[in-house]
C-alpha cells in the first residue's frame, strides 16, 4: 500500500469517526521515536559498551553468569546480547543490533510488516537497555518499551487496516492517564513550594538534568 493510499485511508477514517486515524499515527510516532532511539545510541554504541568502552558487554555479561544459573541469569535480564558468547562478534554485534533496529524502525514507518517489525524493535531495544542499564535506565526508556509493547498488538499482524481492539486502546489510554497523572503527581508529591505556587517554570528549564537546546525558547514563553 502507497502512502497516498495510507492517506487517503486516514482521511476516511477521520470522517467516519472511528479509532483507526489516532491508532496509526500512535504507531507512525513510535516508529519514528524507536528511528531516534536506535540511530543515536548508535552513533555511540562502541564507546558505552564496545570492548574499550566505559561498560565494556563482555565484562558485564561475565559477571552476570558468575552470579546464578544460566537459565535464571537470561530470564532475569532477557538479551539478544547473550548470542555474541558463542557468536564471538564482539564491536560488531553490538553495530548489527543498532543497524536491524533502525532498519526495522523505518519498515514499521512505511507500514512493511508494521505489527513484525515492532516486535523485533522491542526485542532490540530491550536487550540494549538490559545491557545499558545505568544509561539507558530514565523514565523514557521504560516508557518506549511500555508503549512499544502495547503498539505492537495495536498494530496486529494481519491487514493494516484491521478494527484496534478496544481492550488494547484501553490499555494506550491508560498508560497515557498515567503517564500524565503521574508526571504531575511526583511534582506535587516532592512537596516543592514551587511547584503548588505555580512558579516551576521560571526556573525549570534552566535547571533540568538534561538540557536541551529548545529549553531557552521555552523559558521565553510568559
Amino acid at each position: 500500500m502507497s502512502l497516498l493510499e495510507e492517506l487517503k485511508l486516514y482521511i476516511k477514517a477521520f470522517y467516519k469517526g472511528s479509532f483507526t486515524l489516532g491508532s496509526r499515527m500512535f504507531l507512525i510516532g513510535i516508529a519514528l521515536i524507536y528511528l531516534i532511539a536506535f540511530s543515536s545510541l548508535w552513533l555511540q554504541i562502541e564507546g558505552l559498551f564496545g570492548s574499550e568502552g566505559i561498560m565494556p558487554m563482555e565484562r558485564f555479561f561475565e559477571r552476570l553468569s558468575n552470579q546464578d544459573t544460566p537459565v535464571s541469569y537470561i530470564l532475569r535480564h532477557p538479551s539478544l546480547l547473550w548470542l555474541d558468547h558463542f557468536l564471538k562478534l564482539g564491536n560488531s554485534f553490538l553495530h548489527i543490533l543498532c543497524g536491524m533496529g533502525s532498519l526495522l524502525s523505518i519498515m514499521a514507518l512505511f507500514n512493511y510488516w508494521r505489527g513484525y517489525s515492532l516486535f523485533l524493535c522491542w526485542l532490540l531495544y530491550l536487550s540494549l537497555v538490559v545491557l545499558g542499564s545505568p544509561f539507558l535506565s530514565f523514565q523514557w526508556d521504560n516508557l518506549l518499551l511500555e508503549s512499544g509493547f502495547l503498539a505492537i498488538w495495536l498494530a496486529g499482524f494481519k491487514r493494516w487496516d484491521q478494527k484496534p481492539s478496544p481492550f488494547i486502546l484501553f490499555t494506550v489510554y491508560l498508560l497515557l492517564f498515567r503517564l500524565m497523572f503521574f508526571s504531575g503527581y511526583v511534582k506535587l508529591a516532592s512537596n516543592d513550594p514551587v511547584w503548588w505556587n505555580l512558579t516551576a517554570l521560571s526556573l525549570h528549564f534552566e535547571t533540568q538534568p538534561l538540557p536541551h537546546a529548545l529549553g531557552w525558547y521555552f523559558h521565553q514563553i510568559p
